[in-house]
């Protein structure tokens, strides 16, 4: 089994707050938001699993009673028996920092490349569909030359355009 690795408890703040999303003076607030409790619990989970500090501590800490701190940590542990990745990303930060935020940048990057791959697929069938409509001929030229000359000859005779005897002249 693997031993466990000692980090300071302010290192544990800073890889919580990269990993959720929270700033740390919010993990020290007081407010109930959801976000920003269930950062806090976790945090406080890590801290105590850890043991950096005792409960009283951390309560001192977060200016929390030690009953508080003990049910973040009941109710952080529950949640990461449920689901444990943002536990995983916290210890891999911890671990290894530059590493977890090489691993966050190539996890961008591959999403970043799915979006381009279906936004060129997007363009490349938009295209084809184009391409498929430029083959259909929308009008018959012969129709079009056909009725081209009766509408050119009845503009004519009302006197309405005086430009068509011109290009008659020049043809």
């Amino acid at each position: 089994m693997r031993e466990m690795e000692t980090y300071r408890a302010a290192d544990i703040v800073a890889a919580v707050a990269v990993v959720t999303g929270v700033q740390p003076h919010q993990l020290a607030a007081h407010r109930r938001n959801r976000s920003w409790s269930r950062a806090r619990q976790l945090c406080w989970l890590v801290i105590y699993d850890h043991g950096l500090l005792s409960l009283p501590e951390i309560g001192r800490q977060f200016d929390r009673d030690h009953t508080t701190i003990l049910h973040g940590v009941t109710v952080a542990r529950r949640r990461v028996a449920e689901d444990s990745g943002e536990y995983d990303r916290i210890m891999r930060h911890l671990e290894r920092p530059e590493r977890a935020e090489q691993l966050a940048a190539a996890e961008d990057r591959v999403l970043l490349r799915r979006k381009i791959a279906a936004t060129l697929e997007e363009r490349v069938a938009r295209r084809s569909r184009a391409a498929e409509l430029a083959e259909e001929p929308l009008i018959d030229r012969q129709w079009w030359a056909e009725n081209d000359r009766r509408f050119r000859d009845a503009l004519l005779a009302a006197g309405v355009v005086s430009a068509f005897r011109d290009y008659e002249a020049a043809a």
